[in-house]
């Protein structure tokens, strides 16, 4: 660093390297996420904050009662019941659920956990909880989930209706090596990624018209997402 006389203040060189803090882009738009999140209760930026606008996310309930009780339900080893309004059935009904995990779709967070009605693994929406009933112990293998355990490669790369220059800056933005991307999802939150990610699929509401991504095992991937719809109802829970 160096100190200007004229501004009175220190400013850095060119051969400035911090020690401190992050120059990822990522963790920069985080913090100022953050700096505007009324929810977050955190203030970091101390200085200049550039004017910018976010995207409303309405706020997905979850009762503070409900969140402990899945909690302690995941680290005593217990079943709970609820009464839960399915999206599938006209009405609410109590059940019981074994929950051993939490599941982010990128809006809204979700319990993975053992369904006794159904008897399999699926998907349950924290707002749609409506009571807390008893817990009892349990004898669930939940190492039997095996669609959480269990990753699938998403082998993505630019559509191939692109034009070679459309193609090198979808591959710039994504940070692709050789016009190729693969990462590792777990079987369960393959149908989120598919809807988040905009690839082009059989029944995706959210397809664009001219989509950007292409999935070179998109038959496979395909294969999972109707497992999940068909017997784990992952929409309607």
């Amino acid at each position: 660093m160096r100190y200007d006389a004229s501004e009175k203040t220190y400013k850095i060189t060119g051969e400035f390297q911090p020690k401190y803090i992050s120059t990822d882009p990522e963790a920069y738009f985080y913090q100022l996420k953050l700096a505007n999140d009324k929810h977050s209760g955190v203030t970091i930026f101390q200085g200049f904050i550039p004017d910018f606008k976010t995207m409303p996310s309405p706020q997905r309930n979850i009762q503070p009662d409900v969140l402990k009780a899945v909690i302690r339900a995941i680290r005593e080893k217990h079943a709970l019941e609820i009464q839960y309004q399915s999206m599938t059935e006209r009405k609410p009904r109590w059940r019981w659920i074994t929950p051993h995990a939490f599941g982010f779709d990128g809006f809204r967070w979700h319990i993975r956990c053992f369904c006794h009605q159904h008897k399999d693994f699926r998907d349950f929406v924290f707002g749609r909880i409506l009571s807390l009933g008893d817990t009892r112990p349990h004898s669930i293998d939940i190492q039997a989930d095996t669609f959480w355990h269990e990753k699938i490669t998403f082998q993505t790369i630019p559509h191939p209706d692109l034009s070679e220059t459309q193609k090198a800056v979808i591959a710039l933005e994504y940070g692709m090596k050789n016009n190729r991307l693969d990462f590792d999802v777990p079987k369960a939150l393959a149908f989120y990624v598919l809807n988040r990610m905009k690839y082009e699929f059989e029944g995706n509401p959210h397809l664009q018209k001219a989509p950007h991504l292409h999935l070179l095992n998109r038959a496979e991937i395909e294969k999972i997402v109707r497992t999940l719809e068909e017997h784990f109802e992952t929409a309607g829970d």
